[in-house]
């Protein structure tokens, strides 16, 4: 094991089972190659603090000898706590000698609409730009296998469609040429703990986590513990299912291209011929051409499925359907066509 200048906590092995699960996963997973420029997302929780022990145990072997630095946000929307993160963060990287980026955030720019989403979109925005003015290409985060089955579950709560099912990729896109990518998919939460205390690294939390008002953190208290009761393991073989639904979803998206096409307008009767699974994919696309956005997936099936029914009946008159706020289907006599609703005032 290597040991911090300071003493304060030491390195796992390359050789530790989890260290080594990553180092393969970056490999053959996420296409990082030794010498990598690499952003780490670090918040200071155990999950992230486990990411980074392990990544600079394995930064410091010739065979992967990554370039890395830590980004951490501080959304500034816990009275001291958050800055207090961002101190302890600093600290870990001072002991690493591991470059560190901080920037805090102006909470009001997240007091509107879904405070989480919002922190989330404004937390990789500024993670991109912190690889970017690095050079790096990847963003890493510290996403597990409970992260992933409870991603799921708010995927089958919520009726969505089967790329959804597939939960979190190992890599995606995340702004331009910059790709986040989630090492620790294979892993679960409690290996992270499990090291922490064994480097002797004591990390943050967030006592917001424990809201239970909340869906996710609900699901993360509530559902995850009885299902690892009733089959342990069962976070790591959502995981493993993901592959064969995101090539179920492929499948399926091609369907509704080679049979919808990219339009806006169809034929209603040639719809009707259409599996109902083929017309709902059909119309999430649609939806993602029509408002620019990739998560139309987040679409539910109830609304889809309203709009299949409708054009499948004998009801000739024109009858609208909102898939969104910002999405709206109107099937008529003859046809079906998706548009943006018109939103000005009536006179």
């Amino acid at each position: 094991m290597l040991v911090t200048n300071d003493e304060r906590f030491i390195l796992p092995s390359h050789k530790e089972k989890g260290v080594v699960t990553i180092g393969k996963t970056l490999r053959e997973k996420c296409a990082v190659k030794k010498g990598d420029r690499l952003l780490l997302a670090v918040s200071g929780g155990a999950d992230s603090a486990a990411l980074l022990l392990a990544l600079a145990a394995l930064s410091s072997r010739r065979e992967h000898a990554y370039h890395l630095t830590v980004g951490h946000v501080d959304h500034n929307l816990r009275s001291g706590e958050s800055s207090e993160d961002a101190c302890v963060v600093r600290k870990w990287c001072e002991s690493l000698h591991i470059p560190c980026l901080i920037e805090k955030l102006d909470s009001d720019e997240l007091s509107t609409g879904n405070l989480e989403a919002e922190a989330r979109k404004a937390r990789y925005r500024v993670l991109a730009e912190f690889a970017r003015s690095t050079g790096a290409g990847l963003v890493l985060t510290a996403h597990h296998a409970q992260d992933q089955l409870e991603t799921v579950l708010m995927a089958l709560i919520r009726g969505a469609g089967p790329a959804a099912m597939a939960g979190m990729n190992w890599q995606r896109n995340l702004q331009d040429n910059i790709s986040l990518v989630r090492p620790m998919l294979a892993l679960d939460h409690d290996w992270a703990v499990q090291l922490c205390r064994q480097c002797g690294l004591v990390w943050r939390e967030d006592l917001t986590n424990l809201d239970t008002s909340r869906t996710r953190s609900a699901i993360r208290h509530q559902i995850l513990p009885l299902l690892e009761s009733l089959r342990p393991g069962v976070a790591r073989r959502v995981v493993d299912s993901g592959q064969i639904w995101r090539q179920a979803a492929d499948l399926l998206r091609q369907a509704a291209l080679d049979a919808m096409g990219q339009g806006f307008t169809w034929e209603r009767a040639e719809l009707a011929s259409l599996p109902p699974a083929v017309v709902m994919e059909g119309f999430r696309q649609a939806a993602a051409r029509l408002v620019g956005r990739s998560g139309a997936d987040q679409i539910s099936l109830r609304k889809l499925a309203a709009c299949d029914r409708a054009l499948r009946d004998n009801v000739t008159s024109s009858r609208k359907f909102q898939l969104g706020n910002a999405v709206e289907v109107v099937v008529a006599a003859y046809a079906v066509i998706m548009n943006k609703p018109d939103t000005r005032a009536e006179d």
